[in-house]
């Protein structure tokens, strides 16, 4: 139980940091750099977020019904960071193909 509770904190860690190296690069590129790289990193993000939900249904599925409810909420949060970070890459990089068209 012990390994897979570690299995998913490794993984979380790589989510993390893989969330916090699109938001930099968000922040620090121009339009058209995140419209290039937008697929790198909406892959990058998804692959990792995959990981840590396979290694969070592992860890999940040995817990008993009292630890259900704090897992799930755990889980929910990390997917809502997700669901956050892709929504904002789709908005900049459709509002990038925006300007292009009307230049």
């Amino acid at each position: 139980m012990e390994n897979l509770k570690k299995e998913r904190s490794n993984a979380k860690r790589a989510f993390t940091r893989q969330i916090n190296i699109v938001k930099q690069k968000l922040v620090e590129c121009d339009r058209e750099t995140i419209v290039l790289q937008k697929d790198d990193m909406v892959n990058d993000v998804k692959t990792a977020f995959q990981a840590f939900a396979d290694a969070h249904e592992k860890y999940h599925v040995k817990l008993t019904d009292e630890q259900l409810d704090e897992s799930d909420e755990y889980f929910e949060k990390e997917q809502c960071q997700y669901i956050t970070l892709l929504e904002k890459i789709k908005a900049l990089s459709q509002q990038s193909e925006v300007e292009a068209e009307s230049c």
